[in-house]
């Protein structure tokens, strides 16, 4: 994108062969001032295999919002890095996994701070059922003369099912003395009080379930642009609480 330009894009990688890879990748560069809105949603069939990777570099004063839904593929990883070379960009990344029987759901997050006065967000959030497994590897990387970086990365888990597995690293690597740069990660189940709140005024256990678990997701859910893609990801959402394994 050249010096002050907007692109939104949405991508929906989806197939209807049986057994296969998919690979890709994607590099990003943002002139001065350039503003990106991107959603990527990957709903490949559950034999697939599939593997991703996102270059982002971001020069002064532009902007960069990704959001990454993963519901798809037997086996995959995405990986995510973003380079900061200029003052007062800002990048604002955004994940949400869906994983279900054995699914193996990847995730590795780097945002390099190389500039001063830069900011970055991360949000990441998975619901897992079955003997589903998700992993996150997140990094913020803080340049020694970077300051005045304001960053942060959080990471939160719920687990619908005993044998389902969440594996978080977050990682923070800073060599300026004036940021503010923080992490938290969680990974927990459904709270029974609120369960019990809801069937206590009528609400079914199913339904009470599918609230808790949208409510749990709608903060990553109302950051993307597209309406169709709202209405996908909350699908996928209710369908993971209310459908078989």
């Amino acid at each position: 994108l050249g010096k002050d330009a907007e692109l939104r894009l949405a991508e929906l990688f989806v197939s209807e062969a049986q057994v296969y890879l998919r690979t890709d990748i994607t590099c990003v560069e943002l002139g001065e001032g350039a503003n990106l809105n991107w959603v990527r949603a990957q709903q490949e069939r559950a034999t697939a295999s599939y593997f991703s990777e996102v270059q982002l570099h971001l020069q002064a004063r532009s902007l960069a919002s990704l959001t990454q839904l993963n519901c798809g593929a037997a086996w995959s990883r995405t990986s995510l890095k973003a380079d900061i070379h200029g003052e007062r960009a800002e990048v604002a990344v955004n994940g949400l996994s869906f994983g279900r029987l054995e699914q193996h759901v990847d995730q590795r997050v780097q945002v390099s701070h190389h500039a001063g006065q830069s900011t970055s967000s991360q949000l990441f959030k998975g619901v897992l059922k079955d003997k589903a497994r998700g992993i996150l590897n997140g990094k913020i990387y803080i340049a020694r003369g970077a300051q005045k970086v304001v960053s942060s990365q959080l990471n939160h888990n719920l687990l619908l099912s005993p044998g389902a597995e969440a594996n978080t690293k977050p990682e923070l690597e800073v060599y300026a003395d004036d940021v503010k740069a923080n992490h938290g990660a969680s990974v927990g189940r459904l709270d029974e009080g609120k369960l019990f709140y809801l069937m206590s005024r009528g609400i079914s256990r199913a339904v009470s379930e599918r609230m808790l678990a949208q409510a749990f997701t709608a903060d990553v859910v109302m950051k993307i642009s597209s309406p169709e893609l709202r209405r996908f990801a909350f699908a996928n959402v209710e369908d993971l609480v209310l459908g078989g394994g």
